[in-house]
Order: structure tokens, then C-alpha cells, then sequence
């Protein structure tokens, strides 16, 4: 019986568990010598039992003592040495001839090792059962503020993170315009070019940057630092398929105030390939829905072409043929206004209005036409005379900061807030 792994022994069935036989395997077991468990003599065995499984404990045994079966389970076991063991007891009732209960016998063996491994094994199985999951949200939507928003709130939740930021390179810069911050989302602006900050850094060396001491390091910008109040960081790079950055996210201080460790930035460059598939989906979806939109204008242009030539071909005048052209365009492109001006050879002033016009809306734009009547442009001068000058379409954001719209009054009072002309060319010269 010496020589059984871990503690033989033979105890009373009473609260106290009375040893009244234990092998010397209890004192690697429990920190205590045989003699010192033997009839409670320094210490009972149920002293060692956790508090918490303690009742548990007593009834599975009564429990398997009035079946008459034999009995095992696992519990924890509170060692000399301050040590929690997770132990695995086996054992059963000896009773007499009489069937009258004697004692119990068993054996007591550390599990702690084999639990450590089995809890190990099942830590890792979350983490990627996770990583799966997180994998199916982030390549869920395929826009990209979805998708950044989406891997910030995943890597939280797996490395236990209570802040962080994405961001994606644009024009060279690595751009954050979120950050979540124990899962609150808020905007922000911060743009970091090549060697600024850490997101810069780890855009120069794309790799993986830790920081256990944010508020001291070199690399971490400490306007930032204080803004958002983080102590340690982890910013991991996102590479596509070429390995060309495409982005990076930052995670910042784990609850419990423990650092980031290896593990942690193991599991996030996993989310990273993760990312970096769903940005370039995203990316590939919006080159084609841009192409989509390019190819679908281009056909409502060559559409305008043929019904502008269809119309001219049918009118029965110049001025017929220009007006058909006016409606035509303003209602293809939408603008509420159109109106033809016609060079007045001879005379000291070159462009006049005429009384061709597409007015969307007759009564809300009328003082702007009656104003337009009434001016005459001059080579460079006015929407009208710039085109009249370069022969070129010209286009006019916002009339109201153009110094060189006269008639930017009127427009901004009737709702007009941008211009565009262009010039009808016969041989290279305008003719209107």
C-alpha cells in the first residue's frame, strides 16, 4: 500500500473524515506526515477539503453508502503549503458481517495537472470557436467602417481588451475615425503617416508593436496617450494577400490591468487574416460597384447624345433645336436651370442672353431670369465669358465664394448654389 500513487487510507464516516490509517503518500499529497492526519491529531482531513465542495462531498458519499456502491469524484484540496490541488478520491464502505458501516478505504490521487491540461484544452477551443465566429461577423458586411467597427469589437472581447481603434491606409497615412472604449463608440481623427506614432511604426516595420508602459514609450504620442487615458498597448498590422498594408488595429489595456502577451498577439494576427480578407472583398466590391455606376452614366450619356441629335435632327428651326438640347441635358443631369447665350458679333459686348430657357420650376427662379436678361458678359467675365474665352466647360461649386459670378445674389436668394456651362463648338470656334 506504500507504494500506491498518491494517499491510501482508511477514515471514519463522520463530518470530520477521522483518519485512521493514511500510507506516506499524504505528504506529497497534503503537505501533512501520517501522523500528524492519524485521529485528527494536528489537523482534520476535512480542513482540507475547499469550503465550497465540502457538503457537496458528504452527501455524494452518504448517497453511495445507502446504495451500498462504491464511490468517486473530484474536489479541491487546500495543501500545507497554501497549494490548491485538484484531487480525484476513490473509495467505498467496509462494513461488518452484520452489514454494520466500519470505515471507508480509498485512495486520493493530484489531478491538478491533468485539470490544468483539460482546462488548457478547453481555453483553446473557445479561443477558436471565437476566432471562427469573429472570422463569419468581420466578412459579414462588406464596408469597410462595418467591417473596422466590427474587428475592434471582436478582438475585445478575445483578449479581453477594454479599449481600441482600426484604421486603413489611405493617401499613405494609417486613418482611425472610431474608437471604442469599453464598448461606447465614439468619432475620432487621427492620422498617422510612416514613423509617427506607433501606428506608424508598425507601418514601417509590419510587424506586431507591444507597450507595457504607454505613458514613457518613445513610440506612443503622448497628446494621444492622454486623450484617451491607455497605460498598455498592442497594434497589430493588417497585410493583404501581397503583404501590402492595408491597415492596423490597436487594442489598449486588458482588464485587470495585465499586460498583452504573446498568446494575445497570436490570436489577433489571426483576426488580422481575417481582416485583411473582408477589406479586400470590400475594396474589390467597391471598384466594381464604382465600375457599375461609370458604366451605367456612360450609358445614360450616349442615351442624351442620341436623343439631343434625334431632337435637332426633327426640329425646324436653330432655335427649336436649342431648346430641345436644353431640356434634354437638364433633365439627364438634373440641374433645375438651363439657359443659351449666343455671341453678339460686332457689338462691344460678345455673349447676350436669349430667350431660350429650361426653368425646373418657373416661379421660384424667375427673378434670376429676369436678372440674367438684363446682363451681358464680356470675354472672361461670368460663367458665361469664361467659357466664351477657353472654349472649355467650366464648373462653379458654390456661386456664393466665386468673385467672379455676377450674379451670386440673386442665385443664393432663389436657392441656386452651383453652375456649370459649355460651349457648342462648330470648327473649333463657340458659337453659343
Amino acid at each position: 500500500m506504500q507504494n500506491l500513487p498518491g494517499m491510501a487510507y482508511r477514515c471514519r464516516n463522520d463530518r470530520q473524515w477521522t483518519m485512521e490509517f493514511v500510507n506516506d503518500g499524504c505528504l506529497e499529497l497534503t503537505g501533512y506526515r501520517p501522523e500528524q492526519l492519524t485521529n485528527n491529531a494536528d489537523v482534520a482531513f476535512a480542513e482540507l477539503i475547499h469550503p465550497e465542495d465540502q457538503e457537496a462531498l458528504w452527501q455524494a458519499v452518504q448517497t453511495a453508502l445507502s446504495a451500498r456502491e462504491p464511490f468517486q469524484f473530484h474536489y479541491r484540496l487546500l495543501a500545507a503549503g497554501g497549494d490548491t490541488k485538484q484531487v480525484w478520491a476513490q473509495g467505498r464502505g467496509v462494513s461488518d458481517e452484520n452489514g454494520e458501516l466500519l470505515a471507508l478505504e480509498g485512495f486520493i490521487i493530484d489531478v491538478s495537472a491533468r485539470a490544468a491540461a483539460e482546462s488548457e484544452l478547453q481555453r483553446r477551443q473557445h479561443k477558436l470557436q471565437t476566432l471562427s465566429e469573429a472570422s463569419r461577423r468581420i466578412n459579414a458586411v462588406l464596408e469597410i467602417p462595418v467591417v473596422l467597427r466590427t474587428l475592434v469589437e471582436v478582438a475585445r472581447e478575445l483578449v479581453d481588451a477594454e479599449s481600441g481603434a482600426a484604421a486603413v491606409v489611405e493617401d499613405g497615412e494609417l486613418v482611425f475615425s472610431e474608437y471604442n472604449k469599453t464598448g461606447e463608440v465614439f468619432p475620432i481623427d487621427y492620422r498617422f503617416p510612416r514613423s509617427y506614432g506607433v501606428p506608424g511604426h508598425v507601418m514601417e516595420i509590419q510587424a506586431p508593436y507591444r507597450s507595457q508602459d504607454a505613458v514613457n514609450d518613445p513610440h506612443v504620442i503622448p497628446e494621444i496617450q492622454q486623450a484617451l487615458g491607455f497605460k498598455v498597448l498592442v497594434d497589430v498590422p493588417i497585410l493583404g494577400r501581397d503583404l501590402e498594408l492595408l491597415g492596423c488595429f490597436e487594442m489598449h489595456d486588458k482588464h485587470g490591468g495585465v499586460p498583452f502577451d504573446e498568446e494575445d498577439v497570436r490570436l489577433l494576427q489571426c483576426l488580422a487574416a481575417s481582416a485583411a480578407t473582408a477589406i479586400e472583398n470590400a475594396q474589390i466590391l467597391k471598384q466594381h460597384a464604382h465600375a457599375e455606376t461609370r458604366l451605367a452614366r456612360h450609358g445614360e450619356l450616349v442615351q442624351l447624345l442620341r436623343d439631343v441629335a434625334m431632337a435637332s435632327n426633327e426640329a425646324g428651326s436653330v432655335d427649336e433645336a436649342m431648346q430641345s438640347c436644353l431640356e434634354q441635358v437638364c433633365r439627364s443631369t438634373g440641374f433645375c436651370i438651363g439657359h443659351a447665350y449666343l455671341p453678339a458679333f460686332g457689338k462691344v459686348v460678345d455673349l447676350e442672353p436669349t430667350s431660350l430657357w429650361y426653368l425646373a420650376d418657373p416661379e421660384r427662379h424667375e427673378p434670376f431670369r429676369i436678372n440674367t436678361m438684363e446682363t451681358h458678359f464680356a470675354r472672361g467675365i461670368g460663367l458665361p465669358g469664361r467659357v466664351w474665352e477657353s472654349g472649355q466647360p467650366a464648373w462653379i461649386e458654390d456661386v456664393r465664394v466665386d468673385e467672379n459670378f455676377l450674379r451670386a445674389p440673386v442665385a443664393q436668394a432663389v436657392g441656386i448654389a452651383a453652375g456649370y456651362a459649355f460651349p457648342v463648338l462648330e470648327r473649333d470656334q463657340v458659337v453659343a
